[in-house]
């Protein structure tokens, strides 16, 4: 048995992802995706790309624009 990574619990078919140069052990999908995922900085909690932010804020101006 292996020991998660981020919630500490020893299960027998735990797995191992290798991401940014470590190898990490995890228990199940969630422990690694709360782990790995990237966060936005303003929120906090929501996994994000910061070109997904962008062009969220490019397509706001842009309705927001007269036309």
């Amino acid at each position: 048995m292996a020991k998660c990574d981020a919630c500490g619990n020893d299960y027998d078919n735990s797995f191992q992802v290798a991401a940014r140069g470590k190898t990490h052990t995890f228990d199940s999908f969630e422990c690694a995706i709360h782990t790995l995922a990237p966060t936005c900085v303003a929120l906090g909690d929501f996994a994000v790309e910061s070109s997904e932010i962008r062009s969220a804020a490019q397509a706001l101006s842009e309705i927001s624009r007269p036309s």
